[in-house]
């Protein structure tokens, strides 16, 4: 049986995906009778849910009329990646000289998962095992504070990525990127490191403030 605590968390992650997916879009109201129906649970778990992502920043609440889902800010994801490249190129520093073999395997492991997946063009279910691989480099530090703070921004930074859909084109430079990476782990090189995931997380954020400046200033 699931607790009431991992219900609402379950709940909250199941509301994530279908923001990110944009199947609750930027601005529509949370239609709380509607999704308590889709995801089986009841109001308590579902409005739980919708204040932590109140506070992650996912959605708006209304005073007495409910939530809405936030919209998308380019300045705002500007502001975000910037911070997110600072923690890429710290978690660098820290993971090179922490890295064991165990974790180098596991990190192999999920990077030719990507390139299969890559091959195939199967978009989605790339983008969610690239979220793992970054979320399991910052696990892998030790750092528990850097971790959550990583997962956190890495959770609002993938909502502009999938509103961006980014292009084929970034989508190629992205997994040479990926090889970069795997090669200062490899060598456990820490300036390399730590400069191969700025720049691969850099270059997304521009890629996405691009694309969504185009969107909001057509």
């Amino acid at each position: 049986m699931r607790r009431p605590a991992s219900l609402h968390q379950e709940v909250a992650d199941s509301l994530r995906e279908l923001i990110r997916q944009g199947d609750l879009a930027p601005g529509c109201k949370i239609p709380e009778a509607e999704l308590c129906l889709q995801l089986q649970v009841s109001r308590t778990p579902l409005r739980e849910a919708i204040k932590l992502l109140a506070a992650e920043g996912w959605i708006d609440l209304l005073l007495n009329r409910g939530a809405r889902v936030s919209r998308v800010s380019a300045r705002e994801t500007r502001d975000l990646f910037e911070v997110l490249v600072f923690l890429e190129r710290q978690l660098g520093d820290i993971l090179a000289a922490k890295l064991s073999a165990q974790g180098l395997k596991q990190l192999e492991q999920t990077h030719r998962r990507l390139q299969r997946l890559h091959q195939k063009r199967r978009r989605r279910e790339y983008s969610q095992l690239n979220q793992q691989f970054h979320h399991s480099l910052a696990q892998l530090t030790g750092n528990r504070i850097l971790a959550s703070t990583y997962q956190d921004l890495m959770r609002r930074a993938s909502r502009a990525r999938y509103l961006a859909n980014l292009s084929t084109s970034r989508w190629d430079e992205s997994m040479e990127e990926h090889e970069a990476i795997m090669q200062a782990l490899r060598s456990q090189d820490a300036q390399a490191l730590g400069r191969c995931l700025g720049e691969h997380l850099a270059r997304t954020g521009a890629a996405v403030v691009d694309v969504l400046e185009q969107l909001q200033n057509p």
